[in-house]
């Protein structure tokens, strides 16, 4: 029976080593000033709180 939970260990290490074999890195890929600025939610709506009630700031 140990020899099956041995083999069933060694199989699944093996798996795992193959997956990460072959992965392979994507080349970086240089971004815009306007996409990292909609990333950062540079452009998005501002509300603020006033008598209980949400309004949009502009």
């Amino acid at each position: 029976m140990k020899t099956l939970q041995i083999e069933v260990v060694q199989n699944e290490v093996s798996k795992e080593d193959k997956g990460r074999t072959s992965k392979r890195r994507q080349p970086k890929k240089q971004m815009s000033q306007r996409e990292i600025e909609e990333l950062m939610g540079i452009s998005r709506s501002t509300y603020k709180r006033v008598k209980g009630a949400f309004r949009q700031i502009r």
